[in-house]
């Protein structure tokens, strides 16, 4: 594609994985966020039932604030691909490629030859930067459910 592709490619890529880097720690910041209110309206949803147990059947979302809770008022059930499902996944995904891309074009640009070598060096920086961005935004929702713990689980109520 020529010098001047390879060159707007060097120059604008590190900007959109920038652009792309900084709004996957936001989406991450704003799930954690969601996460919290959800847990503190479900707390404010099992003290009324505290108070008048009769409202228990007008509620459709849960009183229990713990993880499993929150993820079936939301419809979701826990898996390794839910991360995909998220604005942070998707972020990261669309970045990784953005690095991938990025590493490609650098490889082939320095070494010349064959399309493999920049296609196996951009697949493995592509898959390194998800697992690095997955880590990432695990570490941080450990984070805040450390900070929060849920006082109304849905075990409680299974012990009763």
């Amino acid at each position: 594609m020529g010098r001047p592709f390879v060159l707007f490619s060097l120059i604008l890529l590190p900007c959109l994985f920038f652009i792309g880097l900084v709004t996957f720690v936001r989406a991450v910041q704003v799930a954690i966020e969601d996460m919290v209110h959800a847990r503190g309206m479900a707390r404010i949803r099992h003290y009324f039932v505290e108070l008048a147990p009769v409202l228990q059947r007008y509620l459709v979302n849960s009183t229990h604030d713990d993880l499993s809770a929150v993820l079936v008022d939301k419809g979701l059930r826990p898996s390794p691909l839910q991360y995909f499902m998220t604005t942070a996944g998707m972020v990261g995904t669309i970045n990784g490629a953005i690095a991938g891309a990025f590493t490609g074009i650098v490889v082939k640009s320095a070494f010349g030859g064959g399309m493999s070598p920049g296609v196996i060096c951009g697949l493995a920086v592509f898959a390194t930067c998800i697992l690095v961005l997955r880590r990432y935004h695990s570490r941080a929702w450990a984070t805040a459910e450390e900070s929060l713990p849920a006082r109304f689980p849905v075990d409680n109520d299974r012990k009763s």
